[in-house]
């Protein structure tokens, strides 16, 4: 289910993003994600579900160097708040 939410999330994150015009360093939003996961891990998060989120975040940096994806910092701000 935590899957099915996450590429849901991700879709639409896309297809907003593809209308933004910011200039966001991929590298940095990515970065600031794995900070906020290697917090949740401390905090002895499920192990499956971590997994899931760094998939994700991965990907949406991926979409973002390619030039797939203007704004990748709303969907990361997007996967940080599924976490809860």
């Amino acid at each position: 289910m935590l899957r099915a939410v996450l590429g849901g999330m991700v879709a639409l994150g896309l297809m907003g993003a593809v209308a933004s015009a910011q200039d966001v360093d991929c590298g940095k939003a990515y970065a600031s994600a794995m900070d906020k996961l290697r917090r949740d891990e401390q905090a002895k998060a499920p192990p499956e579900r971590l997994a899931a989120m760094r998939r994700t975040a991965m990907r949406i940096q991926h979409a973002c160097q390619t030039g797939h994806m203007q704004d990748p910092k709303s969907l990361f701000e997007k996967l940080d708040r599924a976490k809860d």
